[in-house]
């Protein structure tokens, strides 16, 4: 009889694996296993093997950003200015060597940047603009409104206000009886 020892470190994604004409099926975990066999001159012999088996990974991950944010770093990635949504596939190698897939779902919430126009007459005033109130003393110019979106991205607003004034006239009318 013959007696042995022996040592394999595997990935999972090696699974199934054959050692001496023996199968180690996909569900194998890190243990020890002793392995019968038959000699040449028909001598059982043992072999004790020490299987470890590290896993092989697959990681989701869903990141939600604003656009102002960019460019954004993940991990080892930059993600620059006018990078879209999109799920992105990143092929890595785990600590012990064994291939390993993180699936990112970067999801880019748009901010805003708009310019209006608003004119009105200085008779309207106070006048209500989306939840502003203009008070009776506005002038002309431009103001730069910061929002937040629904999802808390900035969004800013350049407002072009033209107030224009009322036209008083004076005119002495003479009439005949």
């Amino acid at each position: 009889t013959y007696y042995r020892e022996d040592t394999v470190v595997i990935c999972q994604n090696d699974l199934p694996f054959t050692y001496a004409e023996h199968v180690f099926p996909v569900e194998t975990r890190t243990g020890s296993y002793p392995i019968s066999l038959q000699s040449q001159t028909g001598c059982d012999s043992v072999i004790q093997l020490q299987l470890f088996v590290h896993q092989s990974y697959f990681q989701s991950e869903v990141v939600r950003i604003c656009q102002q944010d960019l460019p954004y770093t993940w991990r080892d990635t930059i993600f620059n200015e006018g990078s879209v949504s999109d799920v992105y596939t990143f092929y890595r190698t785990s600590c012990h060597g064994c291939d390993s897939i993180v699936s990112l779902s970067l999801i880019i919430r748009p901010s805003y940047h708009e310019e209006e126009y608003l004119t009105i007459c200085r008779s309207e005033l106070p006048y209500q603009w989306r939840n502003m109130i203009f008070p009776i003393n506005t002038v002309s110019g431009t103001m730069t409104i910061s929002n937040t979106t629904a999802f808390g991205c900035d969004s800013v607003v350049d407002l072009y206000v033209t107030v224009l004034d009322m036209i008083v006239e004076e005119e002495t009318l003479t009439i005949c009886e």
